[in-house]
């Protein structure tokens, strides 16, 4: 089975992406990670070079490799490579939180749910108090279709099995259960908190990448969802947000989820300098250049004039309503 693996320059990644590739690293793998993000020197100068190779082949990491001369004994001088400038992509800040998403305290770690177990234990844990019988009101398909997926859900410890006066079964949501169908943001905001709470109490910072950069200063408020190859032109600019998911409306304006819409949105903001077809010459806010391939159908965040903002209406039953999140409305 080949290794998944991330774009190590791309400036997003889908959350499935990045959720399977946290399920493949080890426990030694997502440590030096973090370690290598947080600035964590106590774990090492992460010159385990069986790691940061594995690292690199999924896109997680880069480095550069120097030499170090040290004096041995009786005056003989040896060289050895060692890791220095090592950095964090951004798929691998994505790949980090959901290792730790993942891995926190009670959370559920094993193989990824399928679509049929998921709606199980969103309707078990949300029906009852967190309980299914025969009878409740609720069935996926009917009554053996759904204890068939209930035990499944029983092998994986998110529910346990019991029995009823009469000896039919009955199913309980467990705390692990409970903590799984909760929301993704939900959960990025409870890991990135736990870092916060972790980087001050041992007075560290993040990385410089993420620090250093300049903000574009663009709102959800100020963009819209467009099609890029029908309402991209020279001159005009585009967001690719960094870690949100976010609802768009009928008009094209945005919503994210969790926060406000005045709040900066974060990521990188490009402005188109040339274009040929598909073929988009852009400029970042930061300075670096690069061509994005915007094909037919691909939409993205346009930065639109205030006189072309429209207030929200808010979100209704049948308005078209569509829900994103990393990297699920470009590429």
């Amino acid at each position: 089975m080949p290794t998944p693996h991330a774009d190590p320059w791309a400036e997003r990644i889908h959350t499935a992406q990045a959720r399977r590739i946290a399920r493949s690293l080890s426990d030694q793998q997502a440590e030096q990670l973090r370690a290598v993000f947080e600035n964590d020197l106590t774990s090492g100068s992460w010159d385990d070079m069986r790691i940061n190779n594995a690292l690199r082949r999924r896109g997680l990491l880069t480095y550069t490799i120097s030499e170090h001369s040290y004096q041995c004994g009786g005056g003989a001088w040896k060289t050895r490579p060692f890791v220095s400038d090592a950095r964090v992509t951004r798929p691998g800040r994505a790949v980090l939180e959901e290792w730790e998403i993942l891995h926190a305290p009670g959370a559920y770690h094993g193989p990824e749910l399928g679509t049929a177990q998921r709606h199980a234990l969103e309707c078990l844990t949300g029906n009852h108090g967190g309980r299914w019988w025969p009878g409740c009101g609720w069935s996926v398909k009917n009554r053996f279709e759904t204890v068939r997926i209930l035990d499944s859900l029983v092998a994986r410890g998110l529910a346990e099995r019991g029995a009823t006066a009469a000896g039919d079964p009955i199913f309980t949501a467990t705390g692990m259960g409970r903590l799984e169908v909760r929301p993704h943001w939900r959960k990025l905001l409870d890991v990135r908190a736990a870092r916060k709470s972790r980087l001050e109490a041992s007075g560290r910072t993040t990385e410089t990448t993420w620090q250093s950069e300049p903000g574009h200063g663009c709102t959800w408020q100020s963009v819209r969802e467009v099609d890029a190859m029908a309402a991209l032109d020279v001159g005009d600019t585009f967001v690719r947000p960094g870690t949100a998911a976010y609802v768009v409306h009928r008009d094209g304006s945005v919503h994210p989820t969790g926060i406000t819409r005045d709040a900066e949105m974060g990521g990188t903001a490009w402005t188109v300098r040339s274009r040929i077809g598909e073929a988009f010459t852009c400029e970042s806010h930061t300075g670096q250049s690069r061509i994005e391939i915007l094909r037919a159908g691909v939409r993205v965040l346009k930065v639109v004039p205030k006189r072309e903002e429209r207030p929200v209406t808010g979100i209704r039953p049948g308005d078209g309503t569509d829900y994103h999140g990393w990297g699920e409305s470009g590429q």
